[in-house]
């Protein structure tokens, strides 16, 4: 069948092409974009993507390395990487909390 329908069960896979758009907010999506790859679009940009070796990469493919943690920008920023000192603030909430 095809159309529009509210719900729906499966019970094999479901085969999409290139992305999931919410309805009435378009330039949202879950994208399937790359060979095994899965990123988040918000506001028309990839804020996140899975690449197919397990990296995790914000705003695209800036992908994190050993030893980095993903940090909050806050209300307004956006996440970033940090390195994480031997000691310190940050590697002590890390650890100690």
């Amino acid at each position: 069948s095809t159309g529009a329908f509210s719900t729906g069960s499966f019970t094999g896979d479901v085969s999409i092409a290139d992305k999931i758009v919410h309805t009435g907010d378009t330039n949202t999506a879950i994208r399937f974009s790359d060979a095994d790859t899965v990123a988040i679009e918000t506001a028309g940009s990839e804020r996140f993507r899975f690449a197919s070796a397990g990296q995790l990469g914000i705003a695209g493919a800036n992908y994190g390395t050993a030893g980095q943690v993903l940090t909050s920008g806050g209300a307004s920023g956006a996440a970033s990487w940090a390195a994480v000192a031997s000691s310190g603030p940050l590697f002590d909430d890390f650890l100690f909390r």
